[in-house]
């Protein structure tokens, strides 16, 4: 995918890189499409992922542009620059795709200030308080005390309790979250 774009690019900060990761498995996610596509011509995919999953689905839901596919991520990292989100807005269409926040999740906030940005997309904040806003007009803005946080770490300094930032991106809260979401919808609909 490197070059196809006119002007964007994708994060290249781990090793291996995002796009190694999905250049790997890709032959095989693509053949699944296709056979499933053959019985299914107008089924809804729904590509999802969280942390380094949720880059990668990035990456697929942009690589598949697939006319009848969703994206929801979970605890995303900044994937590319605004060029790369740009056309991604463009090849989704009416297509939707969504981000899931929890509060400060530490990955949610990475690559910082290297021209990497968020997808321009519907925002489910989940808040301190353990609600949910969808497109707040104030999430947290990019954690001062994650430096801090690393160092600590990397000195082998035991934390605990673990800090928001961290325990915020753990998959258990996003389940927990979904979770109490199908709940409520399931009790609404009873009532």
């Amino acid at each position: 995918m490197a070059g196809k774009g006119a002007g964007w690019s994708i994060c290249r900060f781990s090793a291996p890189r995002f796009q190694d990761y999905l250049s790997s498995v890709w032959t095989t996610v693509a053949q699944l499409v296709r056979d499933y596509r053959a019985g299914h011509p107008n089924q809804q995919i729904c590509i999802t992922g969280h942390s380094l999953g949720a880059a990668l689905a990035t990456l697929a839901f942009h690589q598949l542009q697939d006319g009848h596919a969703s994206l929801y991520t979970f605890g995303c990292p900044r994937v590319g620059n605004q060029t790369f989100c740009n056309d991604l807005r463009s090849a989704a269409g009416s297509q939707g795709f969504y981000r899931i926040v929890d509060n400060e999740g530490v990955v949610t906030h990475i690559p910082d200030g290297l021209g990497y940005v968020h997808l321009d997309c519907t925002v489910h904040w989940i808040n301190g308080g353990h609600s949910v806003a969808q497109d707040p007009a104030n999430m947290p803005d990019d954690c001062e005390d994650l430096e801090d946080m690393a160092l600590d770490f990397l000195k082998g300094k035991v934390i605990d309790p673990l800090p928001e930032p961290l325990a915020d991106h753990s998959p258990v809260r996003y389940c927990h979250w979904i979770a109490q979401r199908a709940l409520q919808k399931a009790s609404s609909t009873t009532t």
